[in-house]
This record gives structure tokens, C-alpha cells and sequence, in this order.
């Protein structure tokens, strides 16, 4: 077997290894989507808005801390010490989505890519002559 071909069948392992967790979380995000219900929550703690770009909200709910990634601008509308909304499904413990976040767009899109990826691996790597991957070329 010559090198592309490891090449090639390497990068599609890769993209079905990321497939699988990535397609477990969005079912989980779905369901809450589908099937939770509203929750309310208190916020503890916030990313700085002007020195992150994403990251992790902490928030409190029934004695036990969870966490949420939120963004910019979801940071700069909430408050420490706020009783927010959020939706939440028993079975799926550590997935909260907000009330209007809709996971459906984003998981299909990522999923699709995910599997057009790999696929396109594997179809470089069955051809008689894989083509080669290579780095810039050195002159």
C-alpha cells in the first residue's frame, strides 16, 4: 500500500472518529430541543465580554453548578446573580440550551460535513493512483 493511500484512509478514520461524538451531542441537543422542558437558573459567573470571544458561563440550578458556552454578545445581556431561562432534559444532564436555540441547523450542517469528508477520503483513497498530499513544494 503506498503512502497516499495511508494518507488518505488516515484522514477518513479521523473524520469518522470526530462523527461519532459530534453526532452523540447533537442528539442530545435535540432532544432537550424536542422534549425539555424551561428551567429556571441562576447565574454565578461570566466570561469577560472584552477579553474572550467564547466562552463558558457557570450557572445554578438545584444545588449543583453546570456550565454553558455563550458568546459576546450573550455575556454582555446577562447579569451574575440573574434567574435566567434555559431548557433542560433530566436524561441528558449537562445539556441546557437556551429557550429559542434551535441546535438543528448547525448539527446537520456539521454532521453532513463531517460524513462528506470522510467519504471523499475513502473515494481518494480506493482510486488506482491516490493523489498525493504534499506540503508546499520546495524549490
Amino acid at each position: 500500500m503506498n503512502r497516499s493511500r495511508i494518507i488518505w484512509i488516515a484522514f477518513a478514520v479521523i473524520a469518522f472518529s470526530i462523527f461519532l461524538p459530534v453526532s452523540i451531542s447533537f442528539y442530545r441537543d435535540y432532544e432537550v430541543y424536542s422534549e425539555g422542558s424551561v428551567v429556571d437558573v441562576t447565574v454565578t459567573y461570566l466570561p469577560d465580554p472584552l477579553t474572550s470571544k467564547s466562552e463558558f458561563m457557570k450557572f445554578e440550578m438545584g444545588g449543583n453548578i453546570y456550565d454553558k458556552r455563550v458568546n459576546r454578545n450573550t455575556s454582555n445581556v446577562l447579569h451574575i446573580g440573574e434567574k435566567i431561562q434555559l431548557k433542560y432534559l433530566d436524561q441528558y444532564k449537562g445539556h441546557f440550551l437556551f429557550p429559542k436555540e434551535d441546535p438543528v441547523g448547525w448539527g446537520v450542517c456539521a454532521l453532513a460535513m463531517l460524513l462528506f469528508v470522510g467519504a471523499s477520503c475513502i473515494y481518494y483513497a480506493c482510486q488506482k493512483n491516490p493523489p498525493s498530499i504534499g506540503g508546499p513544494s520546495r524549490s
